[in-house]
């Protein structure tokens, strides 16, 4: 089974959007570790302005939880700004939603739809 490098994956998402790189932070206590993500995304409003993001994870002994719990709370913060990012969950339930057991046509048929958002917005 193939594992989704969070990480690699998020700073692709940033870089479509035209945002800046991660900067990460791990902090430790005790056993426990927690990660902060922090980066520079376009204000959907006006994309000439960058704005600041930064989120933490939860604290964790186990380094998976902690890192997706990071990734997690950036999306969170991206949807707060205007930027929906789907994540696998989000494609599944959508088709379970839609009684569709097609999870490519799902993402297949939002994508046409989120490029008519784009190209609708600026025209």
């Amino acid at each position: 089974m193939q594992r989704i490098d969070y990480f690699k994956w998020l700073t692709e998402v940033l870089q479509c959007l035209g945002g800046t790189p991660l900067r990460v932070e791990t902090t430790k206590r005790l056993q426990f570790k927690k990660m902060t993500i922090s980066f520079e995304i376009p204000l959907r409003q006006d994309p000439g302005t960058m704005m600041a993001v930064v989120a933490s994870g939860k604290e964790s002994p186990v380094q998976m939880t902690y890192e997706r719990t990071a990734i997690k709370a950036c999306l969170l913060e991206l949807e707060s700004y205007g930027y929906l990012i789907p994540d696998l969950s989000w494609f599944k339930i959508k088709a379970l939603r839609r009684n569709q057991h097609d999870i490519v046509s799902i993402c297949e048929s939002l994508s046409r739809e989120n490029l008519h958002d784009i190209v609708s917005e600026f025209c």
